[in-house]
């Protein structure tokens, strides 16, 4: 039976955890299952969004990161075996055992998949485990995707009934000024944090900071953009430590901006169904 847990979803970004080179961030991934393993023993329970699969597999087969859907599907495959392989064996020095899963959007879109994705999430919490969740890129079209793991991560946050997303990045937080990097701490107005948009992608990941606050409106309850390289820092964040951006938004702002970002960006029918049935 689900216990009375607090739970917290988290998505690790390409670049925090891989950097320009694609050498695991062994530091931050034991950092967290440090977190996690004391934060467990006070009833919390975690989720972690993982992107790298892409990025570690191209590193293992000597590719480039290429445009080519084929070529990204077999570098998914190799990666998400050594991407799942070191959580486990670092969080396992934890005493922490970890679930691989692979998802895609039509995951949540079928009623009887996400009953099974409920019951699944319940069991796991209740036994201690803790999910390492990524997208399915092996056998993903461009009809069919989440378009990156920031709008995953928010779904995963709402279907684990989470009380918090924590998006570690390699940027501070959102910024009002792209010269010497002053990060908003606080955030309740869409239009307003539009502004100070600049929606550059990553080397190595597929979202912008767009995406970020796509994925901050999409999750029902409290979302922190952070620095994943900052030392300790999902402690920090669990501790309520000033630090990164913290969004608490409107619900009709929401639902504005998630019409407004399928309108423009064309989302995957599975993900647009999902989100105008389960979130509007």
């Amino acid at each position: 039976m689900l216990g009375n847990y607090k739970k917290i979803t988290t998505k690790i970004g390409s670049n925090v955890l891989l950097g320009e080179k694609s050498k695991f961030n062994e530091t931050l991934i034991e950092e967290l299952a440090q977190t996690i393993q004391t934060y467990s023993k006070n009833n919390y329970r975690f989720s972690i969004v993982t992107s790298g699969a892409i990025g570690l597999g191209n590193k293992e087969l000597g590719l480039e990161k290429s445009p080519v859907l084929s070529l990204n599907q077999a570098a998914a495959g190799v990666g998400n075996r050594i991407l799942f392989q070191k959580y486990g064996d670092i969080f396992a020095d934890y005493g922490i055992q970890t679930a691989p899963l692979l998802v895609g959007a039509d995951d949540f879109r079928d009623k009887i998949r996400r009953k099974n994705f409920k019951n699944t999430r319940d069991t796991f919490f209740d036994l201690g485990i803790v999910p390492i969740i990524n997208e399915n890129d092996t056998f993903r079209t461009e009809e069919i995707k989440f378009g990156d793991n920031d709008a995953l991560g928010a779904i995963i946050g709402n279907e684990t009934s989470s009380e918090q997303f924590i998006i570690l990045s390699n940027i501070d937080g959102l910024y009002s000024n792209m010269e010497n990097k002053s990060v908003i701490s606080y955030v309740d107005n869409l239009h307003s944090a539009k502004q100070y948009v600049c929606d550059e992608k990553s080397s190595l990941g597929t979202g912008g900071m767009i995406s970020k606050l796509f994925a901050a409106s999409i999750f029902s309850n409290q979302t922190i953009l952070a620095n994943g390289r900052v030392p300790n820092i999902l402690e920090k964040i669990l501790n309520n430590s000033q630090i990164g951006t913290k969004f608490e938004l409107p619900q009709n702002q929401k639902d504005k901006f998630i019409r407004q970002y399928i309108q423009e960006n064309g989302l995957g029918l599975d993900l647009e169904t999902y989100l105008l049935s389960h979130k509007l």
